[in-house]
């Protein structure tokens, strides 16, 4: 499964190396992400999408 984190329109900027961050524990798969985490990161910085694709 990959995860896929892309910006909407009507959201503010945010840091990109905290997405990049966010990315890279997803994809190495080192770290169990536990959803919450995910949600808190997406609420304090706007409004992203979260996609999955397999």
């Amino acid at each position: 499964m990959t995860f896929i984190i892309s910006k909407t329109d009507n959201s503010p900027e945010i840091q990109e190396d905290e997405i990049l961050d966010l990315k890279a524990q997803i994809f190495s798969a080192l770290y169990n992400i536990k959803a919450d985490l995910v949600a808190e990161k997406i609420i304090l910085h706007g409004n992203y999408m979260l996609n999955t694709t397999e």
